[in-house]
């Protein structure tokens, strides 16, 4: 018996990170515990180029990590060349960036429309169309650690 809940306890006050996406005006929209190993990947259509991009980020130590970037040109602002700590490997869909060491504690991000933008946000299987749902707008990305119990309570 002493053994059950000492694991309850210890499953309860682990700590968890959490991704949280809000509102300009503080509202959070949505909340999910990620894992440093959760791929978080926002995708877009390029403005100028109208060609699919991928950002892939984990979220870890309280910060967005930059995983890698897909791209499938070089042009119009788009990444030429790995950063310093960077690798480079071409492929048949997309080329891809990875690694680079760029990390932030919070993400500003803009939700275009049907005509401009077409955002999506993926996270572990699931799939949001930002543009769709909230077309035009400022929304704020942040990742929390947290006790798993507080995410629960909280939720």
């Amino acid at each position: 018996m002493g053994f059950v809940i000492s694991f309850l306890a210890y499953c309860l006050g682990a700590p968890v990170y959490v991704l949280s996406v809000s509102r300009r005006d503080g509202e959070t929209v949505f909340r999910r515990i990620v894992s440093p190993s959760t791929p978080i990947v926002f995708g877009y259509i390029h403005s100028v180029e109208r060609t699919p991009v991928e950002d892939e980020l984990r979220a870890a130590g309280g910060r967005f990590w930059q995983w890698e970037v897909r791209v499938r040109s070089h042009n119009a602002g788009l990444p030429s060349e790995p950063g310093s700590c960077g690798r480079f490997f071409p492929g048949e869909e997309f080329m891809v960036f990875r690694g680079g060491r760029l990390s932030f504690p919070m993400m500003r991000y803009r939700a275009g429309n049907d005509a401009v933008g077409e955002n999506t946000l993926r996270i572990a299987g699931e799939k949001w169309l930002l543009h769709d749902l909230f077309p035009g707008e400022l929304l704020f990305f942040k990742v929390d650690r947290m006790c798993a119990v507080e995410y629960f309570l909280s939720h």
